[in-house]
């Protein structure tokens, strides 16, 4: 088995990870269809698009095509963006960025906090969520610096009034910390390892 981390960096460099992102969309709105179908609750599911992605001129096509083609709610897909994708302010980025909005689909900035300008974009793209990178969870149980700056990124989630997520909880003890720091809403292994759609399907009719 070959890793995202290792093959995700080589397809980026390529128009290949361009294929993978159509593959993930296409995948992703038919199983929101079978379950659907099945009469399960399915909750808003979350895409990874990458930076080359975001610079195609296919991406709104895409989406826009696949969500009719499966009858699927835009509503029930957020795109995640990392900060360094937006780092390029293009025209078709622009482009891109106010279609998914006009479609009714979320945006959620991955990674917040390791990039730059983060306020910036913020208020610029009309961001939905925010996620807290798991550099600062993974030290929140030993640092009083990574819990000040979770603190400070709750605060400022909640004036603005984003949704914010935690990622990379991996032990109760992170999982306490980030409660008492407001954050409420985790995703980590400590919850579930990857499942297959199987696995997941008996999940939602839980």
């Amino acid at each position: 088995m070959i890793p995202p981390l290792e093959f995700i960096k080589i397809a980026e460099q390529s128009s290949l990870i361009n294929d993978v992102g159509e593959f993930v969309v296409e995948a992703c709105c038919w199983q929101i269809r079978e379950w659907l179908d099945q009469n399960l609750y399915v909750p808003r599911v979350s895409i990874n698009i990458s930076p080359r992605h975001l610079r195609s001129d296919k991406l709104s096509k895409l989406l826009e095509s696949v969500t009719q083609k499966y009858a699927i709610s835009p509503e029930l897909l957020c795109l995640e963006i990392t900060e360094n994708a937006l780092l390029d302010e293009s025209e078709i980025i622009k482009k891109n960025m106010r279609l998914i909005k006009d479609m009714g689909l979320a945006i959620s900035l991955d990674d917040f906090g390791m990039g730059h300008s983060s306020l910036l974009y913020l208020k610029r793209w009309a961001v939905d969520e925010v996620k807290i990178d798991r550099v600062f969870v993974d030290g929140l149980v030993n640092s009083e610096d990574d819990r000040a700056i979770v603190r400070a990124i709750v605060a400022l989630a909640q004036a603005l009034g984003l949704n914010l997520v935690g990622e990379g909880v991996e032990n109760p003890e992170q999982v306490d910390v980030l409660a008492t720091c407001g954050c409420t809403v985790l995703q980590g292994y400590y919850f579930a390892h990857p499942m297959s759609a199987l696995e997941m399907g008996q999940q939602l009719s839980a």
